[in-house]
């Protein structure tokens, strides 16, 4: 969903600046990042928030977000693909998570 997408790439920021750059350049290698526990969630809603309780906190009002033509729930950029080539295009991470 959507949603789940767009926690998803809070997940991949909160995983820190080197998660982010691989997730550009080699998302492959994302896997490394994902603790071996079955049970985690590869999302994180919370850290969203992070940001507008700091400006909050510090006096600001309103979303700065609300600026910017473009949006978070924005189509993503870059290639599409479908779910019948993950295979091909991830072979690590399919390997250790696709069904």
């Amino acid at each position: 969903s959507d949603d789940s997408f767009h926690y998803f790439r809070s997940w991949i920021i909160g995983c820190g600046q080197k998660a982010f750059e691989i997730a550009q350049t080699d998302p492959d290698e994302l896997g490394d990042f994902v603790p071996e526990d079955d049970e985690i969630e590869l999302d994180n809603e919370l850290l969203e928030y992070v940001g507008l309780e700091i400006l909050e906190a510090r006096g600001f009002e309103g979303d700065p977000r609300d600026d910017f033509e473009a949006s978070a729930d924005d189509e993503p950029r870059g290639e599409t693909w479908d779910e019948e080539t993950v295979n091909e295009l991830f072979p690590k991470l399919a390997e250790r998570f696709w069904d």
